[in-house]
């Protein structure tokens, strides 16, 4: 028990850094024009519940570091997956799947089609 706490412990440890870290270069890339405010939100919207999602290494970040920010928006589409608790493998969540898209559609600005999204499920 006291393994598996010591771990969970380090994994949230973890995850708060890497959130600290992505949140710093963010505002630091808002607040020097490298992002618009809707890039900035759609970003913190995605870290908040997925922050492995803009961790070093991800196709999000490097698209970001490379100032390409169609592939940028594209990489919020591979963060749809949760692991299956029976098999322990990765398997499409349509509802991540729903949430990605419209976080990478306010993320290009698109917010005509946020709102169609949100629209349909009220």
């Amino acid at each position: 028990k006291h393994r598996l706490l010591g771990e969970a412990v380090q994994e949230t440890k973890e995850r708060l850094e890497t959130l600290k870290t992505a949140a710093q270069q963010a505002n630091t890339a808002l607040a020097n024009g490298e992002i618009t405010q809707n890039q900035y939100d759609a970003l913190c919207f995605l870290a908040f519940n997925c922050p492995q999602a803009i961790a070093a290494g991800t196709t999000i970040r490097n698209a970001l570091l490379a100032g390409d920010y169609e592939k940028a928006a594209q990489g919020f589409m591979l963060w749809v997956k949760v692991r299956d608790k029976k098999t322990g493998k990765l398997v499409f969540c349509q509802g991540l799947y729903n949430r990605r898209k419209r976080e990478s559609a306010y993320f290009q600005g698109r917010y005509d089609q946020v709102r169609e999204d949100l629209e349909k499920l009220a």
